[in-house]
């Protein structure tokens, strides 16, 4: 939002009646807790089995996808 940018399905903003212009001023109602919340668990139910399908052979290639899992998972605590 700091760059005038959300990345958040536009489903999800409607589902929870969040509007843009509510993100983009940096007013986090209820309703977007909700919104970051439902967000945040679908990102959670994902990463943990991804980490466990990265293949043994050709992880270095994997390591961008591996590095983006931890940083992303590890700002997910932030977004809610």
């Amino acid at each position: 939002a700091l760059r005038g940018r959300i990345y958040l399905p536009a489903t999800e903003l409607a589902r929870w009646g969040v509007g843009v212009e509510e993100i983009l001023a940096h007013r986090y109602s209820p309703r977007f807790r909700s919104l970051a919340k439902s967000v945040a668990g679908r990102a959670r139910h994902f990463y943990t089995p991804a980490r466990g399908i990265l293949p043994e052979v050709g992880r270095l290639v994997m390591l961008v996808a591996a590095l983006m899992c931890f940083v992303y998972s590890r700002l997910l605590p932030q977004l809610c």
